[in-house]
């Protein structure tokens, strides 16, 4: 109910009102004994602070979330908001203010599951794969989307479609173009 409030405040520019609450409600939400909803109470604080583009501290709260999944959870659920609100290229760069690598490799995994398809041309490809060296899974979720847009989309020729069939297994997409 704090955060919730604290949102208001800063929707209403009371910005110092809204800090305070923020800090009122992680107090409470530290002092929480049980685990799942200690998690639940930091997990919707590190999201509305990050919603707040308070990424450092967005992540300070996230860090201290008990439950594994519910932390991970949350870094996905930020990179998806983060998204929503900047677009893709914003979000991607928005990775380097983390200091985690648990929170970078999960804020990434969002971010990759949250892209449309139409997002994923040559130089979102170029700009991510950098970024995505040390997630495999999320590199050919990243593939896939690129491989799709280019099917469907694109005007691919078809040695460059065999080819990225051969590789993503992309028949189902080709059949229905």
């Amino acid at each position: 109910a704090l955060t919730a409030i604290a949102v208001e405040l800063s929707k209403q520019g009371q910005v110092e009102e809204s800090a305070s609450v923020m800090q009122e409600a992680l107090a409470i939400a530290r002092g929480i004994s049980d685990d799942w909803e200690k998690s639940r109470a930091l997990k919707d604080i590190a999201l509305e602070l990050s919603k707040q583009a308070n990424f450092a501290m967005a992540q300070e709260v996230g860090l201290e979330i008990p439950k594994i999944t519910e932390r991970q959870d949350a870094w996905m659920e930020i990179a998806k908001t983060s998204v929503a609100t900047d677009g893709w290229q914003k979000a991607l760069r928005q990775v380097e203010i983390f200091q985690s690598d648990e929170t970078k490799l999960f804020y990434l995994k969002g971010w990759v599951k949250t892209l449309n398809v139409s997002d994923v041309d040559n130089a979102c490809l170029k700009e991510a794969l950098v970024k995505l060296l040390s997630d495999n899974a999320s590199i050919e979720q990243l593939l896939q989307k690129y491989a799709l847009r280019q099917v469907c989309m694109g005007k691919s020729l078809k040695d460059r479609t065999d080819r990225l069939n051969r590789t993503l297994n992309i028949q189902w997409a080709i059949d229905i173009k």
